[in-house]
C-alpha cells in the first residue's frame, strides 16, 4: 500500500521566499495567494502569503502560508 504525505508548513512573513526556494530545489509549479487577493486589500497583511503550494515532479505536493 502506498503512502501519501502533504506537508502544510507556517512561516512567519517569509513563506514566499520558501516556497521559492522549495521550488528551485525541487522544481515543479508554485501557485501562491495573498491575503490581499482575496480581500484584505490595504491590510499590513495584505502582500502576505495566504496558501501556496508545490507540485512537485516526483508527484509531492507542499503547502505552505504565512501565520499572521
Amino acid at each position: 500500500m502506498a503512502s501519501r504525505l502533504n506537508p502544510y508548513l507556517s512561516f512567519r512573513d517569509n513563506a514566499r521566499e520558501a516556497m521559492t526556494f522549495y521550488q528551485s530545489v525541487l522544481g515543479g509549479d508554485l501557485t501562491v495567494s495573498t491575503f490581499g487577493e482575496f480581500g484584505q486589500q490595504g491590510t499590513p497583511v495584505a502582500d502576505l502569503v495566504m496558501h501556496s503550494q508545490l507540485e512537485t515532479p516526483a508527484g509531492f505536493t507542499l503547502m505552505g502560508a504565512d501565520t499572521p
